[in-house]
């Protein structure tokens, strides 16, 4: 997830669990919880709900 986001592209929950997770998540990969994860290791990333469930997350370098 860390390589993904560190980019500084947008990228959606449906992207990351295929990137990330492959084929075989079946849905239950907990994308927001990996996210919260790096926000604690000092991370700065960026999330923009799109509809219902997607949402978008970006890594940046500056504040949010």
């Amino acid at each position: 997830l860390h390589k993904l986001l560190s980019d500084g592209e947008w990228h959606s929950t449906d992207e990351i669990q295929k990137v990330v997770y492959g084929g075989d998540h079946m849905g239950l990969a907990r994308v927001a919880a990996r996210v919260f994860d790096l926000k604690k290791d000092g991370y700065l990333i960026q999330s923009c709900k799109l509809a219902g469930t997607i949402w978008e997350y970006k890594m940046t370098t500056g504040s949010e």
